[in-house]
């Protein structure tokens, strides 16, 4: 009788039948790559995207890198055309590839479709990479341009700032008297400051406000009218857009908006009158009262007279401008123009029977700016601020990076 004897080449046509079953699914597997974006570890700088795919190639600043073989979920790169190595390293958010001259940490890990790359970049052929045979890639590049960094990967610097002399020039105007034009009010300034990405915020006290010199000229009436023992508070804001022009310079743009308010003590030698009431004489021959009523003598003199003086500031800026950077130090110049300004004041001098109103106006809405900073330590950046034109001031600043 026959047997149900198993064949010898069922379990060939069932491993035969699963090797059909996985294949499309392996096919899909390999049509999906990672795609990712490098952070440089010291100025936040971002370069990307990067493509998990052998042959791809990229340039960070002056250098120039191809993607090697590797394992899933790894990456090796080479320079070109020099062949010098680096990695394997895994690819996941927060890893440090260390490239040589700089490090960069991973961001933004994306999967995407396998690029199809032409075929003079696949055909990779004669580049030593230490005795192994790697492709070598066609004689143009792809250069990588700056990008900006996603949201959730803004680096947040948050510190301390000190100016110790500010001046900032005004016109003023006092009654129908024309004052004195670009003078100078004068203020020490400290405060807390936050830059997360491209924004920034601010905001400080105002200390030892005071005028260096009278705010009219001599007149008949008024006299040495002066601000002094100033005291207020500021704040103001915005946003620094780069834009690159070089491969360490950026083009600055953006916008920032300013409201300061302060108090001061308003004083003038002010000509006062006075009035005497003076008793009528008697008419000595007749010895009898003439009926003449009181005489009001008026004498005048200068006296010191004080008020106080509400100031109160709102400016909207343009800014625009360059900015030198590198690993770890860099420098910009920056022009701010006033779009729009608020500049309002309460206070008066009261003069016998008259009040003069006191308003000012900055002289010209125009600001220059210079600055430098350098990384003392890793998250410790150190900066120095120089402004001239319409305020002339000098600030330093410490920020704790995050």
């Amino acid at each position: 009788m026959p047997t149900n004897v198993p064949s010898p080449r069922a379990p060939r046509r069932a491993l035969l039948a699963a090797l059909l079953l996985l294949l499309p699914a392996a096919l899909l597997a390999n049509q999906k790559t990672q795609r990712f974006w490098l952070q440089n570890t010291i100025t936040r700088e971002a370069f990307g995207p990067i493509v998990r795919q052998t042959g791809y190639r990229f340039q960070i600043k002056s250098e120039s890198f191809v993607v090697l073989e590797s394992a899933p979920g790894k990456i090796r790169v080479a320079t070109y055309p020099g062949g010098k190595p680096f990695g394997p390293y895994d690819i996941a958010p927060g890893h440090i590839l260390d490239l040589g001259t700089y490090a960069f940490s991973i961001i933004n890990v994306q999967s995407v479709e396998v690029p199809d790359l032409p075929p003079d970049l696949r055909d990779l052929t004669g580049l030593d990479i230490q005795g192994e045979s790697a492709r070598k890639p066609a004689p143009q590049k792809q250069q990588l341009e700056r990008r900006d960094i996603p949201m959730e990967e803004w680096p947040l610097r948050v510190g301390a700032w000190l100016e110790p002399s500010r001046k900032a020039k005004y016109d003023w105007t006092v009654g129908g008297y024309a004052g004195k034009k670009a003078l100078n009010l004068e203020s020490r300034r400290f405060g807390v400051r936050a830059e997360w990405g491209n924004a920034f915020l601010q905001a400080g006290l105002i200390l030892d406000s005071k005028q260096s010199g009278s705010l009219t000229p001599a007149v008949v009436s008024l006299d040495h009218l002066t601000l002094s023992g100033g005291s207020g508070f500021g704040v103001s804001g915005g946003w620094l857009q780069p834009f690159i022009l070089d491969e360490n310079w950026d083009l600055l743009a953006g916008a920032a908006f300013e409201w300061t308010s302060e108090s001061y003590d308003l004083t003038a030698q002010a000509l006062v009158r006075t009035e005497k009431k003076v008793e009528p004489e008697a008419d000595a021959a007749e010895g009898a009262d003439t009926g003449a009523t009181e005489e009001v003598v008026y004498s005048y003199e200068y006296r010191s007279v004080s008020s106080s003086l509400d100031l109160s500031e709102r400016f909207l800026s343009a800014i625009a401008g360059v900015e030198y950077h590198d690993a770890i130090w860099g420098g910009r110049a920056l022009l701010r123009a006033d779009l729009f300004s608020d500049i309002s004041t309460s206070g008066s001098v009261h003069i016998n029977d008259a009040s003069l109103s006191v308003s000012g106006d900055r002289t010209h809405p125009i600001v220059v700016e210079f600055g430098a900073w350098c990384y003392v330590l890793d998250p410790l950046r150190i900066d120095l601020t120089a402004q001239l034109g319409s305020i002339q001031s000098i600030r330093l600043a410490a920020y704790w990076e995050f």
